[in-house]
């Protein structure tokens, strides 16, 4: 759950441009950071606050591809819950989370 909710938190402000991040016009090795437009703060890239940032995506699906590999299994064990379960609302959502999960990771895994 906690992987999905840091995932939100991250991806609907910067789809709608809430928050985006723009170099330094005097120094290419430095972002600022843009709330609603305006100026916030400005860090290093390579410094591990821009690590942090810049990989909180991946930090999200790793708890997302961890909450599915425990929830997949306790839904194909559990004999009460088989018998009311169906595919397109109890196993789908579960794979379509693990497949956007490992996508995004390999998506990070391919560029560094």
């Amino acid at each position: 759950m906690w992987g999905c909710i840091i995932a939100i938190a991250i991806t609907f402000p910067l789809v709608f441009g809430w928050i985006h991040f723009e170099t330094l016009p005097n120094n290419l090795d430095w972002y600022r950071a843009f709330l609603f437009g305006f100026q916030t703060f400005a860090f290093p890239i390579h410094s591990i606050f821009g690590f942090l940032i810049f990989h909180g995506l991946v930090r999200a699906s790793i708890m997302v591809t961890g909450g599915v590999m425990l929830a997949m299994p306790r839904r194909m064990r559990d004999h009460g819950a088989a018998a009311l379960q169906q595919f397109g609302e109890d196993f789908l959502p579960l794979i379509l989370l693990f497949a956007i999960s490992v996508t995004g990771l390999m998506l990070t895994a391919s560029y560094t």
